[in-house]
């Protein structure tokens, strides 16, 4: 790179240049020019282990102006794809004799500030993703409450359609297409979508995030004119449905009346699902679990920033299943095992799975592949699953070797699993005040 004509105090004895070193620094991190120097012609004020302030304020096709110390600089550069306009970078004096050189810092104190402030606005609004497919299983299988708010239970029932089914879960080349729209990439994949100048923009299908972003904006739209147009009613239970419920001085008789004061209303603790009695109190706590678990998706992307910013990404993912009579959820958790490397350096993936499908109970997995080699632990809490696994170890061995892989050692226990261990980020209140 070289610096064009500078208009600074700080720049004297002629047309400064900028260069960027060819060696990599193994001690910087994350940083866009992690891997170089930056070196200016000496002059002005400035002592060695000062740092200096760099944005990024235009970029053309081949040159980019920069703002150094209240200086701006235009520079010609073949690396304009490792900037980005309003990047801001900080660099460290390391020499000012007979050049001023400059080493650009590693960005990741500045990312992590950010991080973690944004991680003390979503961690405390988060809510489980199982807690809201309960909620949506019961909207959209409950026909007195379908009756009564069929729109918020198509915008539901889309919503459960746009989950994979658990037969994708069984097809080795679907997994990572389910991964991929997982909610994690999902400004990944728009991105991509818009670098497409030369096609038509389309929304990635079945993205968990974006059908997630959909249903909150249907139920928004909904309340906004439910609230228009109608009062807050109760609806009264059906004959079988009026157990548990203390009336006081209001008679149960059918058909909808309005509230009144003294009613108390206790949910029938001996029905299998709670009833739904008042449609507008449903419907702001559908909304809350929808943003709820928006939150938590965004917690896990930045989570996975954290660790990419220490050089060790680890993914966590939670999703959703759809099956034939229930919605379920598995806990995906995948990481680079940096403290098990074997004699010949070889850096294990370690992907640890959680998962509870009707009739085979809760059953934890911790899947290790160092090279091709491939080990399998189970934990299953019923007795009758953990013999069953057993039973088809042959069949998954069958399987590691038709995709290439060495078997290692495969164990099922009907016993507790051990507690996950996952990689501890940084400090939320590691932060100057």
């Amino acid at each position: 790179m070289d610096i064009k004509k500078p208009n600074s105090p700080l720049f004297t004895g002629g047309t400064p240049s900028i260069s960027k070193q060819a060696s990599a620094s193994q001690n910087q991190t994350n940083s866009q020019f992690n891997s170089g120097n930056l070196k200016l012609d000496s002059g002005g004020q400035i002592k060695i282990g000062q740092q200096i302030e760099l944005q990024v304020l235009k970029i053309t096709a081949s040159e980019a102006l920069l703002q150094i110390i209240g200086s701006k600089l235009r520079i010609h550069t073949t690396d304009k794809d490792l900037l980005q306009i309003g990047q801001q970078l900080k660099a460290q004096v390391t020499s000012t004799e007979p050049v001023l050189q400059l080493k650009v810092l590693s960005q990741a104190a500045a990312s992590q500030s950010i991080i973690n402030s944004t991680l003390r606005q979503t961690m405390p609004m988060q809510q489980s993703l199982k807690g809201l497919l309960e909620s949506i299983q019961l909207l959209t299988k409950t026909n007195t409450v379908a009756d009564s708010q069929p729109a918020l239970t198509q915008a539901a029932n889309r919503f459960v359609q746009s989950l994979p089914p658990i037969e994708a879960y069984k097809e080795a080349n679907v997994l990572p297409e389910i991964l991929k729209k997982s909610g994690l990439f999902t400004e990944h994949l728009l991105a991509h979508q818009i670098k497409k100048t030369n096609q038509p923009f389309v929304v990635p299908n079945n993205d968990l995030k974006i059908a997630l972003l959909r249903l909150a904006t249907q139920i928004r739209n909904l309340q906004t004119e439910t609230r228009a147009t109608d009062k807050p009613t109760l609806t009264s239970p059906t004959p079988n449905e009026r157990v548990g419920i203390e009336t006081g001085n209001l008679p149960v008789t059918g058909g909808k009346q309005q509230a009144q004061q003294g009613s108390v209303i206790k949910p029938n603790t001996t029905h299998q699902q709670p009833m739904l009695i008042h449609n507008e109190q449903f419907t702001d706590k559908l909304l809350h679990q929808v943003e709820g678990v928006l939150a938590r998706l965004q917690t896990l992307q930045l989570q996975h920033a954290q660790t990419h910013e220490q050089d060790r990404p680890a993914w966590s993912f939670e999703l959703p299943v759809r099956t034939n009579n229930s919605l379920e959820h598995i806990k995906i958790y995948i990481e680079q095992d940096d403290e098990t490397k074997n004699k010949n350096y070889l850096t294990p993936w370690k992907v640890i799975l959680k998962f509870n499908i009707e009739e085979l109970g809760a059953i934890q997995a911790h899947v290790t592949l160092q090279g091709n080699k491939v080990s399998v632990n189970f934990w299953a809490e019923n007795a009758q699953t953990s013999a069953l696994f057993t039973e088809h170890f042959n069949l998954l061995c069958k399987q590691f070797d038709k995709a290439g892989l060495k078997t290692g050692q495969l164990n099922c226990r009907c016993d507790p699993p051990p507690k996950q261990t996952i990689r501890t980020h940084t400090p939320l209140i590691d932060e100057t005040t």
